[in-house]
Parts: C-alpha cells; structure tokens; sequence
C-alpha cells in the first residue's frame, strides 16, 4: 500500500482479533515498518543497483517478502521501539513497554500482514526474496493491480477515517488524546 498509514487498519483488526491482550502500538509499529525499504530499495534501483529483470525499477525486495515480515520486521520492531516510544512520550503519550518475545510476536503478525496486504495490490510482489525476483500475483484480484489498488485504497481509507473520526469525539476534539486512543495508550494531556 503506497500510504504507509492506512496499514493502521491491519493492526487495530488484528489487535481485535487477538482480543486487546497485546499492545496495540507495538502492531502499529510493525505494521508500517516494511514501507522503510521503500525509498531506500526504489533509489537502489533507480541507480541500477538493484536490477531485477523485467521491471525498470523495484520497490519493494525483503521486507515485502514472506522472509522479511516473519524473521527481519520482528527484529526491526525490537531494535526500534525504544526509538518509538520516546517519540510518543516527547508527544504526551505513554505507552507501555512490553517483552521482546512478545515484541517478536507481533512483529511477525504485523509484518506478514503488511506483506499480504500489498500482495493484493502491487504490481511486483517479491514474497519469495531473498530465493527469488520473480514477483507472485496470484492474490491480486482479477489480475489487475491498478483496480484493486483502487478499491483498497479507498477501503483502508474509508475505514482509517472512521476509527479516527471515533476516536477524535472520544477524545473531545484533542489531537494528542485521539493519537493515544489511536494506539490504545494514555495521554498526559
């Protein structure tokens, strides 16, 4: 998904799958981190750096393959949710630290579905990197990348607006307090 924030949807769906044991900020964080590779893998390429036959450029490789959302997004997680963390405590919002097994966990569960996500909906979809290039579309409805990237869009969209729109009337109109609602946690403000 092009927008990084619209997969905010996949983490509040699975944290209500999962039944809201688990941190919802954490699944928020994994859920987006994929997209880092994004500008860094579309600038690799364009430079021909990173060439893979039959697209003039990628931009997408390891963190949107089955590999990178089950072994390296989890790590990721780990190695940035401190960062995280103190960003959103130098905003007002206090969020609670959790372990690094279930840190791994649910950077497993955000990063696949990130990755199964946008299998949907690209037109290359690496989910065999780093054992193959070769791009498997076979979840992209009707084969078109375009249509579905469409209709996901304004799906992920239409439902992000909603749980915000929710939130910011829980919130009484505060921006900080609807971010802290957002990601399940508190707000000093």
């Amino acid at each position: 998904m092009p927008f990084t924030l619209l997969h905010y949807l996949q983490a509040y769906i699975i944290w209500l799958m999962l039944r809201r044991k688990y941190p919802l900020h954490i699944l928020v964080l994994s859920s987006m981190l994929p997209d880092l590779e994004v500008p860094l893998v579309y600038t690799l390429s364009s430079a021909k750096i990173i060439v893979v036959s039959g697209y003039s450029y990628v931009d997408r490789l390891v963190l949107h393959s089955i590999f990178g959302g089950i072994v390296i997004v989890p790590i990721l997680t780990v190695v940035l949710s401190p960062v995280y963390l103190r960003v959103l405590r130098l905003l007002g919002i206090e969020c609670s630290c959790t372990s690094i097994r279930v840190k791994l966990g649910l950077g497993a569960l955000g990063g696949v579905g990130h990755v199964l996500i946008d299998a949907t909906h690209h037109e290359y979809n690496p989910l065999l990197y780093p054992f193959t290039t070769r791009s498997i579309d076979v979840l992209v409805p009707w084969g078109n990348a375009l249509e579905a990237s469409i209709i996901a869009h304004l799906v992920f969209a239409t439902a992000c607006l909603v749980i915000v729109l929710k939130y910011y009337v829980e919130s009484g109109g505060c921006l900080k307090k609807t971010i802290a609602l957002l990601l399940n946690c508190s707000s000093r403000y």
